[in-house]
């Protein structure tokens, strides 16, 4: 499946490099922090596109090393499409809500804080 936008660069205006899953709504973005650790969390980016939509960014690292993945497999993968998404939302006040990102090889389960959820439709 490939999605409106998918493995394009993100506009200059959003000043992250990075490249869209699905334009407008999530994104895969290059972190300038320090090195990943065993246990740390994806850290997430909400941002803002010059016609008013925050979408939701996910560090790339992260994203690749929860996959089993370089950072360059991962690109590769979302400019053929062969990243897919499906977000499961929270039921109950206090839950989280799920983002599934599915590989041919692998799926990944990265959990969002409510305010952090996106939107994949």
């Amino acid at each position: 499946m490939h999605y409106p936008g998918q493995g394009q660069p993100l506009p200059e205006s959003m000043q992250m490099d990075g490249e869209w899953i699905l334009r407008g709504k999530l994104f895969l973005f290059h972190s300038d922090d320090k090195p990943l650790t065993s246990n740390q969390p994806c850290e997430i980016r909400v941002a803002n596109t010059p016609d008013g939509q925050r979408p939701r960014g996910l560090e790339i690292g992260y994203v690749a090393k929860s996959l089993g993945v370089s950072i360059d497999e991962l690109q590769r993968m979302n400019r053929y499409g062969e990243i897919s998404v499906r977000l499961v939302a929270a039921t109950a006040a206090g839950d989280r809500s799920h983002l599934f990102l599915t590989t041919p090889q692998k799926t990944v389960d990265i959990e969002l804080e409510g305010s952090h959820s996106v939107a994949t439709s």
